[in-house]
């Protein structure tokens, strides 16, 4: 028999403290990030069948039939992922604020820090590669507007995930120090959970290009590590226990 206090670890009947807590931000990081993308790409695909363009939906891609299309109009489409990213992860955040002390909390901090991280992550690649920066090539945009972008785009997302770590920290058990902490609420879910993403996604008409574009979303959560680490436990109210309920496993199930 387990019995919980808020914030704590669960304990079971012989006084060991269970490691149920590591389960659940493993589950969420992947289905969050799932969640987040299908919009993005979704996204895509409706606002350029809105615009008459036919387009067919796959994991992480979208392909467009742009024929005819105007400059303006393939910006519209590119720039309509991450700007719907950037929606649903505010959103999210504002939600956050309200459930935070609710077992919905997590699973919403996980979807507000994807949706908001996606946003300045295509922001960042601005001067490379991906969705801001064919929008940019599109739209003749010079190389140093397009460095300007990114930059804030990194900027953006180490302020996000930094802070999304100083919450994730407030979930931990009461007994978890902060270095144990930010290995069990981000350093274990962004490695498991890029392990599953990238795995579960293949065959991708990405090819070659998908994994390490994985692998760099995936080490921007340093950044939230850091948050977790540099934080001491400042709610006086706590969280639910971090063990794993039925409704986790159904979010993240096919």
């Amino acid at each position: 028999m387990q019995t919980y206090a808020s914030g704590s670890p669960a304990i079971s009947s012989n006084g060991r403290i269970t490691r149920t807590w590591l389960l659940r931000p493993v589950i969420w990081f992947p289905t969050a990030y799932t969640i987040v993308i299908i919009v993005h790409e979704g996204a895509h695909a409706v606002t350029a069948v809105a615009l008459g363009f036919p387009s067919t939906l796959f994991n992480f891609w979208v392909n467009h039939q742009f024929t005819g299309a105007t400059l303006g109009e393939r910006a519209i489409v590119g720039a309509a992922g991450p700007t719907v990213s950037l929606i649903l992860g505010t959103v999210c955040w504002a939600i956050y604020r309200r459930v935070k002390h609710s077992t919905a909390g997590l699973p919403v901090l996980f979807l507000a820090a994807h949706g908001v991280s996606n946003f300045f992550g295509n922001l960042m690649s601005a001067a490379f590669v991906g969705d801001f920066s064919n929008a940019a090539i599109v739209l003749g945009l010079s190389s140093a507007l397009r460095y300007t972008a990114s930059a804030l785009g990194l900027l953006g997302i180490i302020v996000v995930l930094f802070a999304a770590g100083r919450e994730l920290r407030e979930w931990s058990p009461s007994s978890v120090g902060r270095f144990r902490s930010a290995l069990g609420l981000t350093v274990a879910p962004m490695l498991l959970g890029t392990i599953f993403i990238i795995v579960v996604n293949q065959p991708t008409p990405m090819g070659a290009a998908f994994l390490p574009a994985r692998l760099v979303e995936g080490s921007l959560w340093i950044f939230a590590a850091a948050g977790a680490m540099t934080t001491p436990r400042r709610s006086p109210r706590g969280h639910p226990p971090l063990g794993a309920r039925w409704i986790d496993s159904l979010a993240a199930s096919p």
